[in-house]
């Protein structure tokens, strides 16, 4: 995966299970969530402070981030060191 992404797995209210938040230099970039075995992403609408959002991403690498994101839930993955 790139640098400067970061992958935090955490609870989060509105999901039964545990979510990968996704970030890029510190701005949050997307949610993935696993709660019917399928993974979906959820992406932050507007009204948000765009100070703390990344929307514009690299193809490559944030299909990268996706995929190390989905790995972390289903516990492939290891956290980065």
């Amino acid at each position: 995966m790139e640098q400067g992404f970061r992958i935090e797995i955490v609870s989060n209210q509105e999901h039964e299970k545990v979510v990968a938040e996704i970030y890029r230099d510190d701005k949050f970039v997307a949610l993935v969530s696993h709660e019917d075995e399928i993974p979906i992403v959820e992406i932050p609408g507007p009204g948000l402070d765009e100070a703390y959002i990344s929307r514009t991403i690299p193809l490559q690498e944030l299909r990268d981030a996706l995929d190390a994101a989905v790995q972390r839930l289903n516990g492939d993955g290891q956290p980065p060191a």
